[in-house]
């Protein structure tokens, strides 16, 4: 139990002091920095980086978990649908694939009439057909050179990235002490200071 209320309050002071930490905005006005400065460099490889973080990140996860059962024709197969305790029979189209039997998938799919297949006792069954709906590839931002930077600026439009920076423990005011019995802090574990990501505002 008290290992649970100690893991709790660390995560709750970590929240403040992140919340803290994140109001501390930083404004960098391109206009007084010159081009050829290493901090302009720096600001600018902060913002590609950003550029490249967000190309990187994965599409948010979506559609339904599908059992494939068998194989009835050219990406066509005969699968289970399972969402939570529920299960359905039915038919995936996704064209293109080739699928084993007795694997899942999670994919997008919309309603496509429905398929009537032979079943092992030689009756027809039909059941519902669901189609893959095929995703839009994201589109990537390309990084920026020190020209396209300064005339997005002076267009009017602003940057924002978030930058690690290593920031006095607030909790033990960077002595890294605490109350406990080990005599550390209980938020940056005795090191009195943490990384922590700034707000960082580019403007012209």
């Amino acid at each position: 139990m008290r290992r649970c209320i100690q893991r709790s309050m660390k995560k709750t002071l970590a929240l403040l002091f992140a919340l803290a930490v994140s109001a501390q905005a930083i404004t960098y006005k391109m206009r007084d920095i010159p081009k050829d400065s290493p901090k302009f460099a720096k600001i600018l490889a902060e913002m590609n980086r950003h550029i490249r973080q967000q190309n990187a990140s994965p599409p948010l996860p979506g559609g339904w978990t599908f059992k494939i059962l068998q194989t009835v024709g050219p990406g066509k197969y005969i699968a289970v649908r399972e969402v939570g305790a529920e299960r359905e029979t039915c038919a995936l189209e996704m064209p293109g694939t080739v699928m084993v039997d007795d694997s899942r998938v999670q994919v997008p799919v919309e309603e496509n009439g429905i398929y009537s297949y032979p079943s092992v006792t030689g009756a027809n069954k039909t059941v519902r057909c669901y189609k893959r709906i095929v995703q839009e590839q994201k589109a990537q931002t390309p990084e920026m050179t020190a020209d396209d930077l300064i005339a997005k600026l002076k267009s009017g439009k602003s940057c924002s990235f978030y930058a690690p920076k290593l920031t006095r423990c607030q909790v033990c005011s960077g002595t890294g002490k605490g109350t406990e019995k080990n005599g550390k802090c209980p938020l940056c574990a005795g090191k009195g200071e943490l990384n922590m990501p700034i707000f960082c505002r580019v403007e012209w």
